[in-house]
């Protein structure tokens, strides 16, 4: 995926987080995992284009490289359906020119995302209207999109890292210690789980195993959505270009702005 799709660009971690009363229906429809790869690509592409708008021309079919993988478990393997995503800081135009926005304030996605989230769980029938009206009303909404981390231009290592973890298995092996004499699992977390009150799980075998039963994907089921350039290569402006500057291992420039 870094060697041959991502292009050589700033990249931002965005992580969506939903309400805690809105996560049931997943355990029994994972095709809504789906659904919320979507929603978090298409809020994300729309929010850039509203930034980029009045900065560059040619905004509206622009679109971020982007890679969004949707997962059903937290650190004890609860259920917690979220999202991580790696998004271009910039768009690209289908010329191919790159049209940078390093400095964005990502705060205002939120919105988006919970708006078209809601609509997506009212027309699955997923969630009552009256739920939802409800929600709208909260000073806090319970969504969440987290974007502190940034990943530079050149450090294809670090983004590298990044979609490794965002791949991982529910279950990590080093933390998993089974305890034969009793038959149980021993089960570390990283960190304490505030609502479990621990940081761990000590199960019977068997119900060990059934708590992972909800995060076995489905046969076919998606889990990642990439779209990115696949030249890795972003064209840039007649007079801005060098000689050997679309190379496939250099870090590439960035357009200047025009209105």
């Amino acid at each position: 995926m870094v060697g041959e799709v991502l292009p050589i660009v700033p990249y931002r971690q965005l992580v969506f987080t939903i309400p805690r009363n809105l996560r049931r229906p997943f355990l029994f429809d994972r095709s809504l995992y789906g659904e919320l790869s979507r929603i978090a690509y298409s809020s994300t592409r729309d929010f850039l284009r509203r930034e980029a708008d009045g900065t560059f021309r040619g905004v509206d079919h622009a679109v971020p490289a982007m890679i969004t993988s949707p997962q059903s478990f937290g650190d004890l393997i609860v259920p917690n359906p979220h999202l991580h995503a790696i998004c271009s800081l910039g768009l690209f135009r289908p010329d191919g020119v790159f049209l940078p926005l390093e400095n964005l304030d990502f705060s205002g996605l939120e919105e988006i995302f919970h708006e078209r989230f809601f609509q997506m769980m009212l027309r699955r029938e997923k969630v009552r209207p009256e739920t939802v009206e409800r929600m709208r009303a909260w000073e806090h909404s319970g969504f969440a999109v987290n974007f502190e981390r940034k990943i530079e231009a050149c450090d294809r290592k670090g983004l590298e890292g990044l979609l490794s973890y965002m791949e991982r298995a529910p279950v990590s092996l080093r933390r998993l210690t089974y305890r034969p004499e009793n038959g149980t699992v021993h089960y570390q977390g990283t960190r304490f789980h505030p609502r479990l009150g621990r940081d761990h799980q000590l199960l019977p075998a068997l119900d060990f195993l059934a708590l992972l039963v909800p995060h076995i994907a489905s046969r076919g089921a998606l889990s990642a959505l990439a779209r990115a350039d696949p030249s890795r290569c972003c064209r840039l402006p007649r007079r801005g270009r060098r000689r050997g500057g679309r190379g496939r291992d250099s870090c590439l420039g960035y357009p200047n702005r025009r209105s």
